[in-house]
């Protein structure tokens, strides 16, 4: 009589797959899960891409957001129009750079663009909320023949109305400082 765990009798094949064929359909599974999520992934960045307002082509101005569920967010009212002005930090040259903030900005909602014209780069706002200086926002959505190298999507783009008519801006990444005034 053979022993209960001797698997070396000479038992029928039981009938199923083997345990290499297990493997390689969940090798398969896996793959199509992968893909799944892919393809998820990037038809829902499309969707939000295609929700958001494209950058406006110079001279104009991006169309108006529409305000965001939970109302405006505190502080904006006094950033709303566009801005420029000059920045600088410590050990680099001075940058202009022009600011546009939509009516209706709240927070995690596109706000409006930043443009630095002479690295070139311009990108997409939307507000994180308050910081130590002012309102951040964080920067991405960069449009065509932006600098890759320099336009780094984050945050750290602090605007704070200066009480006289005026923006300040803070790039807290790079400790570059300036006071924007009305663009015409």
């Amino acid at each position: 009589m053979p022993h209960p765990l001797d698997t070396s009798s000479t038992q029928p094949p039981r009938p199923g797959l083997s345990p290499g064929a297990w493997a390689a359909i969940s090798a398969i599974v896996v793959a199509l899960i992968g893909a799944g999520v892919t393809l998820t992934t990037a038809w829902w960045s499309q969707h939000r891409a295609a929700a958001t307002p494209a950058p406006a082509s110079q001279g104009q101005s991006p169309p108006t957001a529409a305000p965001p569920a939970q109302g405006q967010g505190p502080g904006v009212k006094d950033l709303v129009g566009r801005w420029s002005g000059v920045a600088q930090g410590p050990d680099q040259p001075a940058q202009r750079i022009e600011v546009e903030i939509l009516a209706g900005c709240g927070a995690g909602a596109a706000c409006g663009w930043i443009t630095v014209p002479d690295v070139p780069c311009r990108g997409r706002l939307s507000l994180v909320g308050p910081a130590a200086e002012g309102l951040e926002f964080q920067v991405d959505g960069f449009e065509p023949g932006s600098d890759p190298k320099v336009c780094q999507p984050g945050a750290g783009e602090v605007l704070r109305a200066t009480g006289d008519g005026g923006v300040a801006y803070t790039a807290t990444y790079s400790g570059a400082k300036g006071v924007l005034r009305p663009a015409r």
